[in-house]
């Protein structure tokens, strides 16, 4: 044993003996210096900015062969360099970049960073300008602009994303790769635990993820992707990032802080946020209540991570933590309390949420690169979470939710027919309850194991990818009382196990150089949620008594979708079709009655369809540099029925959406005009009413400098500029939480 440990030590320690340095410069058309470029080698945990003169030297490439990834956040350009290192020095790289030089990367569709054009699946990457010039102040109204996406919005403090129509226990949300670990899916008035302005990027798998995700993941993946564990040492030793930001529709002040910094093999990074924010301001008319003012709406958040990582050649370990306060009041949640028979008014009670959400996070990796194995991968989190609601400032009902993921993935070398893949395992364990008179289910827990096998075949003008995963699920819950004449006959098990068995077929296709389509078979299976199970009783969030069906089986689906891109030339884009046929869909359906005065939702299983599209498509009418001007159109509709005799709509299904953009940039200069069109949705399940359609236009401008070694950004942005009133399908609460009014905002950005 002795032997052993005394042998691994000396394989991790090892490095490559030949080793070079990578001298270069990066300039724009007009050969000028890009001083805001950012040099990256995925695969070493390296990454450095350049000089004022766009030069930049990157020490210690071992022999082999590389992707250099070059990124300008203003430019919105990037480009992907592969570097073959042998023992002699190799010659420096100039890199030439442009807004017409674009390779999106992302890291969530498999456990190595690709070309977004080259996955099967079809995926979206919000990064620089465009994720700042969308961010809010909740993770769903960030998001909720993409095609296909859209938001289940109960106000400021809590927006919880959904895609193509499914949300809940549907989807899920990373943190850096490892689950939020919140409530949000129990309750669309509970938050997601994420903060968006610390993000560095949300990457978006749309369509059924459960290869790498699990059975929740049947609808969709949302990544968002911060520094808490830094993944390189600064060259410069210390660099950071300074965001002030205001708003004029709540009196928002936002303040964050993210720095790095680190010597030699050890790497540190600290970041912190606060924000306070009034009620929000509404057009006028919007509710009976006189006043253009929001009540209850107000949100206070801060936020503050340390990370501390050690980072060889071969190998690297990271560990955060990270602790946020989330209190915000919900605008529809009042309590009304009759004081006597005399006809006394009833007192409404304000309910506001106070979160606190504590994280433990692992990343490490260490490399192989052998005849066999390339890379093993491992992350660990352990989220301790727990909110409680105040009514008229009593304490109330209390969530608490414990859990823990780990995830293990071993990326191999070619064998056989396929030049690449990866194995792994995936564990996760929640521990969730809810104390007090809202108490809607019971508490419960749910554990999860899965084992996961991903292949892919590469050829000239073709790649081919298969997966297969299997998993055991087992839920069970501390009772199920519902008290309800639907089930007094019946005895239910306290304890389920499922087990589901995934699959995925996917294949991208080079019609030319410019021309790509991507075609994707899934079938999946997820095992139903503790709320769906074992639901009895209020909740008030939905205006609704919950109950679920401890004897429901796992639901099943098929997924198909095909995307057709265009990748290069003044004209860009890509067009989605998607469906997806379930069977022992879960979902919930109001019955006519009534208990603690509260319409009765039963928790059904039927088959159902979802089907739709999106479009996005730029067009580059001038692009002689300095002057560039863009256009674009992007379009989303999304249909969903119960495969029933009637073929019945099922509820909260977002409306179709046209979005047209202007996007001018004239060097450090650029401005951006959106016209946002929501069409009506009339489409409409049993009990629920349809809402009227809305027009957004949204607008910015920024501008950029140097400062000495900083870089400076300013931009001031306009939201709802016609104050029109607007309404979400979406929620649960859409009469009495129309979206916000007209909002003008200012952000300042320093980096260094």
């Amino acid at each position: 044993m002795k032997r052993f440990i005394l042998g691994l030590i000396w394989a991790v320690g090892v490095g490559s003996s030949a080793q070079q340095q990578i001298v270069g410069d990066v300039v724009d058309h007009l050969g000028k210096p890009v001083r805001d470029a950012i040099i990256q080698i995925p695969s070493l945990k390296k990454r450095q900015g350049v000089t004022q003169n766009g030069h930049f030297t990157i020490e210690s490439i071992p022999t082999g062969e590389y992707q250099m990834v070059v990124q300008s956040p203003y430019l919105g350009a990037s480009k992907i360099i592969t570097l073959n290192i042998g023992t002699t020095p190799p010659e420096p790289v100039h890199v030439i970049l442009d807004m017409e030089v674009h390779t999106e990367l992302i890291v969530t569709a498999k456990a190595e960073v690709q070309s977004i054009s080259d996955i099967s699946q079809s995926a979206v990457v919000m990064a620089d300008e465009e994720l700042n010039f969308n961010l809010q102040s909740s993770l769903g109204e960030s998001i909720a602009k993409i095609p296909g996406i859209s938001s289940a919005s109960f106000g400021p403090g809590a927006s919880r994303p959904l895609i193509r129509g499914m949300g809940g226990e549907r989807l899920r949300i990373l943190e850096s790769g490892v689950d939020a670990g919140d409530v949000s899916s129990v309750g669309p008035d509970h938050a997601v635990s994420i903060e968006p302005f610390l993000a560095t990027r949300i990457e978006i798998l749309k369509g059924a993820s459960t290869l790498r995700y699990g059975g929740n993941a049947v609808g969709g993946v949302i990544n968002v992707i911060d520094q808490r564990i830094p993944e390189h040492v600064p060259s410069s030793g210390l660099e950071g990032q300074i965001v002030l930001h205001a708003n004029s529709v709540s009196n928002e002040q936002t303040g964050a802080v993210s720095l790095s910094g680190g010597k030699r093999s050890v790497a540190w990074h600290v970041e912190g946020l606060f924000r306070q924010a009034d009620d929000i301001e509404i057009p006028e008319g919007s509710l009976e209540d006189p006043g253009n003012v929001l009540k209850n709406s107000f949100v206070d958040t801060t936020k503050a991570s340390v990370g501390l990582s050690w980072i060889q050649d071969k190998h690297f370990l990271g560990v955060s933590l990270s602790s946020m306060n989330h209190d915000y009041g919900l605008p529809i949640h009042h309590h009304e309390h009759d004081h006597g028979k005399d006809g006394h008014e009833e007192e409404e009670l304000d309910v506001t949420l106070k979160m606190e959400d504590v994280r433990i996070d692992i990343r490490g990796e260490y490399q192989f690169h052998s005849d066999h194995f390339q890379t093993l991968k491992y992350q660990i989190g352990s989220v301790d979470y727990e909110h409680i609601e105040y009514e008229g400032g009593q304490e109330g009902t209390i969530f608490s939710n414990t859990f823990h993921e780990i995830r293990t993935e071993l990326l191999l070398s070619s064998w056989g027919p396929f030049q690449s893949g990866s194995i792994g395992i995936h564990g996760k364990k929640r521990d969730f309850s809810a104390l007090g008179e809202e108490a809607f289910v019971a508490p419960n827990t749910t554990q999860t194991f899965s084992a996961f096998v991903y292949q892919e075949m590469n050829r000239r003008s073709w790649n081919l990818d298969l997966g297969l995963r299997a998993s055991q699920s087992t839920v069970n819950a501390d009772f199920f009382e519902p008290d309800h004449e639907h089930h007094k006959l019946n005895t239910f098990p306290l304890e389920r196990d499922f087990y589901s068995f995934s699959a995925s077929l996917g294949l991208v296709k080079n019609m030319s150089s410019s021309y790509k389509i991507a075609l994707s078979l899934n079938r999946t299976e997820r095992a139903p949620t503790a709320e769906e199970l074992y639901s009895a009783g209020p909740h008030v969030a939905t205006q609704a008594f919950e109950i679920g069906n401890p004897d429901f089986s796992t639901e099943k689906g098929l997924n198909a979708e095909m995307s057709f891109r265009k990748t290069e030339g003044r004209l860009t884009g890509e067009l989605n079709l998607f469906f997806n046929d379930f069977e022992n869909f879960i979902y919930e359906e109001p019955s006519e009655e009534e208990k603690d005065e509260l319409p009765v939702y039963f928790f059904h299983q039927d088959d159902a369809r979802f089907y739709g599209g999106e479009l996005h498509a730029d067009v580059d009418v001038i692009h002689e540099d300095p002057y560039h001007l863009r256009l674009g159109v992007t379009l989303d509709s999304v249909r969903a029925n119960l495969n029933g005799q009637n073929d019945d709509p099922l509820p909260r299904i977002p409306p179709r959406r046209v979005k047209l953009q202007m996007l001018y940039q004239y060097e450090s200069f650029w401005a951006r005009l959106e016209h946002l069109w929501t069409h009506q949705q009339e489409r409409v399940a049993s009990f629920e009413t349809a809402t009227d359609g809305y027009v957004q236009i949204n607008a910015a401008l920024a501008f950029q400098f140097f400062w000495g070694s900083t870089i400076q950004q300013v931009m001031l942005r306009g939201t709802n500029l016609s104050n029109e009133l607007g309404r979400n399908h979406a929620s649960f609460v859409k009469e009495q939480i129309p979206l916000p009014g007209r909002d003008l905002s200012l952000t300042w950005r320093m980096r260094f």
